[in-house]
């Protein structure tokens, strides 16, 4: 009788274990999800602003590039964090992306199940 209650103990502390494992992982998941949610967001604050800058620099006929590149800077520093975000968002899904058409796919897949690709 105690084997089978030990038996039930170390059934019990895997689930645990692999569910531990998975509620972490779906919590990851979520943190870079709002991370590229809020990243998209600065991004179009940018180009809004760049709009602004160049609406105004059109109605005074003065306008400088030196006022947008920090704009521009900023857009490609978020675009990058992006990038990384989504390739961690891949290593915790265990995929990777096809670099024609952007499908998620298995890591050991060959080709892209959706443009058949060669990986």
């Amino acid at each position: 009788m105690e084997k089978i209650f030990e038996d039930i103990k170390k059934t019990f502390s895997r689930a645990a274990g692999k569910f531990a494992k998975k509620s972490g992982e779906v919590l990851e998941v979520s943190k870079l999800t709002l991370a590229i949610s809020a990243a998209n967001s600065d991004i179009k604050e940018e180009y809004e602003k760049i709009g602004r800058i160049i609406y105004e620099g059109r109605e005074k006929n003065d306008l400088t590039t030196e006022e947008l590149n920090a704009h521009f800077e900023a857009i490609d520093g978020l675009l990058a964090k992006i990038g990384e975000y989504r390739q961690k968002l891949n290593e915790i899904k265990n995929v990777r992306v096809c670099p024609v058409c952007g499908a998620e796919l298995s890591k050991d897949s060959t080709f892209c199940a959706k443009c058949g690709e060669k990986l």
